[in-house]
């Protein structure tokens, strides 16, 4: 007959996997989760004639035509966001925005050869718009 000897408290071993299994088992947010996440509408523009070098947090275009706009939906607080756009030899005159939720929260101009326009904005100002129920 034998017996088995139990020690309490349980052995680093077996807790280890217990808080592991845990640990993996929350991980992940799910789909609904991440749908429940307040978010922001960002739009980025660029007003003007011709052609310019835009560069926006999430992406870039190469000789734009203008005008130009896109807009993105970010969570709020995600990260600070910005514009750039540089315009060509001929010059010319272009002004950047970047709009919260449609309001309008910075914007610059560029003019001249080469000339370089930058926007920032915080995805946090404003009161954000809640994730449709």
């Amino acid at each position: 007959m034998s017996t088995s000897v139990r020690r309490w408290p349980p052995t680093s071993t077996a807790l280890a996997g217990v808080t592991l299994a845990l640990l993996l088992a929350g991980c992940g947010a799910s789909p609904d989760q991440a749908d429940n996440v307040a978010k922001r509408g960002i739009t980025f523009a660029v007003d003007g004639q011709g052609t310019a070098d835009i560069t926006w947090s999430g992406g870039t275009a190469s000789h734009a035509t203008l005008p130009w706009h896109t807009t993105v939906q970010e969570p709020v607080g995600a990260h600070p966001v910005s514009l750039t756009v540089v315009l060509g030899q001929q010059g010319g005159q272009a002004t950047c925005s970047i709009s919260v939720d449609g309001h309008r929260v910075s914007s610059s101009l560029a003019q001249g050869a080469y000339g370089r326009a930058t926007c920032h904005a915080s995805t946090t100002t404003g009161s954000p718009r809640q994730p449709d129920a």
